[in-house]
């Protein structure tokens, strides 16, 4: 397998405490390659004669013999155990021909072996023990030329490496300057990858580097926002940057600027633990433990409500986070509610007025024409077709309070699983003068909200599917 190929299964990995682990898996099992060898002479031979099989060394097995049959191929090291006298041969004197370095947390860095020019180095993952201080100046006598993608863990402080074109960087645990994390963006125009967790940051001076608009950046990933708008804020970020935002209550509420791609959001998914926004390229998510207040507040501060027009509601936080929105989604179309979580139904009826009330002049929603309900339980056809004056309300007390407002709705769409035995014919084809339309889906394939790739795809293990 070339090179090129055998780079396409490296993998971002996040395991124990998202702890960073990031390594390739192993092509070919060295005490497999032995056992071949044990066939005939022709396939010992042959297994010899392959030196991407030894090119990945680790401390488990007889790195001289890897580093020997390795010939000059580029090697991936593997620190797995405490050093052995193998191992310290391949960093003392390999490093320089090594295309890919992984050193756990769990095991404390040598600096020593860490100091060396490291010209052919395209992918390094490091960590530092809890209790030990970083007190070399720099990794590799910042001679890296050929780095690509840098995971550092428990740094304090981070390397003084003037690191440049980087595609990927993960940062965990460690203490930030704001100024040396934005100097390494500026000078890595093709970041695409860039994800910060559970990180100290020290004062920022409030002045951005010279940087290029960063196209390339698609996925940003931050595990607390309070301390870090000066990024979220950064006038390089483009409108191809989807944001992934794990917080929680802020002790200040931080600035409202709308990063670029919120601009083009025009669809927004409430879910009981996250929100998310979308438009044609990129998204927003929102992760949050609890508290309605700092959800309702997320989508203010983060999202240009009054521009979506299309609203998926599946186990939403609340249905207070329903009611606080819903009068600033003046351009909102349409309203997709899984009926399994009915009472996301009810914030729709938040300002019915009483029979005997007058035309309320402030309603929510006023554009909204299209209701789908997607359920896969027929229990629930009740509270369709039946008018309720329980809570939460029936779809039909909606459609009429709707009608009564001057803003009916065009069109009730229902979604029912294929499962389901459901005689249509049965049913009104119209309900408070709404038409409704049934629309039958495979329950192997329940419908989901269109979003885009980036969003859709997920990158084991630090950046999983949003729908």
């Amino acid at each position: 397998m070339e090179e090129d190929s055998r780079d396409e299964y490296w993998r971002t990995r996040l395991a124990g405490g998202l702890v960073f682990n990031w390594r390739p898996p192993a092509l070919v099992r060295r005490d497999s390659c032995v056992s071949l060898m044990h066939v005939c002479r022709l396939w010992r031979d042959v297994i010899l004669d392959l030196p991407y099989i030894w090119s990945r060394t680790s401390n488990l097995g007889t790195p001289a013999s890897c580093i020997l049959r390795s010939k000059q191929y580029p090697l991936t090291v593997v620190v797995d155990e405490p050093l052995n006298g193998g191992m310290r041969d391949v960093l003392e004197n390999h490093i320089h021909r090594s295309q890919s370095l992984y050193w756990p947390r769990r095991i404390p860095l040598a600096y020593e072996y860490v100091t060396a020019p490291a010209p052919m180095l395209r992918n390094v993952s490091i960590g530092i023990p809890f209790k030990q201080t970083f007190t070399a100046s720099n990794l590799f006598s910042d001679c890296t030329p050929s780095l690509q993608r840098l995971a550092l863990s428990g740094f304090h402080p981070l390397p003084h490496n003037t690191f440049h074109d980087l595609t990927c960087l993960l940062l965990h645990k460690c203490q930030v300057d704001p100024h040396q994390l934005l100097s390494w963006m500026a000078a890595s125009p093709r970041l695409k990858d860039l994800m910060l967790n559970d990180n100290k940051y020290l004062p920022w001076s409030g002045v951005y580097p010279a940087t290029e608009p960063l196209r390339n950046l698609q996925k940003l990933k931050i595990c607390t926002e309070s301390t870090v708008d000066w990024l979220l804020s950064h006038p390089a970020l483009s409108e191809q940057t989807t944001i992934d935002l794990n917080v929680w209550p802020p002790e200040a509420i931080p600035l409202s600027t709308f990063h670029p791609a919120s601009y083009t959001f025009t669809k927004i998914l409430l879910r009981r633990h996250h929100v998310a926004a979308f438009g044609p390229f990129a998204g927003l998510r929102i992760c949050f433990h609890d508290g309605t207040m700092y959800a309702t507040w997320a989508l203010h501060v983060r999202i240009p409500l009054h521009q979506i027009t299309e609203l998926w509601i599946d186990r939403s936080p609340s249905i207070e986070v329903c009611r606080e929105i819903l009068y600033d989604l003046t351009a909102l179309e349409s309203v997709t509610v899984s009926l399994e979580w009915r009472l996301a139904i009810s914030s729709l009826c938040s300002s019915i007025p009483p029979s005997t009330a007058a035309i309320p002049t402030n309603v929510p929603c006023p554009n909204l024409r299209v209701l789908r309900i997607l359920f896969s339980n027929d229990d629930y056809l009740s509270a369709i077709f039946k008018k309720s004056t329980r809570n939460p309300p029936a779809i039909a007390n909606i459609l009429a309070a709707r009608a009564k407002m001057a803003h009916p709705l065009r069109l009730l769409v229902i979604l029912c699983s294929d499962r389901l035995d459901i005689d249509v014919s049965t049913y009104p084809e119209i309900l408070e003068s709404t038409p409704i339309s049934w629309e039958p889906y495979k329950a192997s394939s329940v419908p989901e909200m269109e979003i885009p790739d980036v969003c859709r795809e997920s990158a084991p293990y630090w950046w999983d599917r949003w729908n």
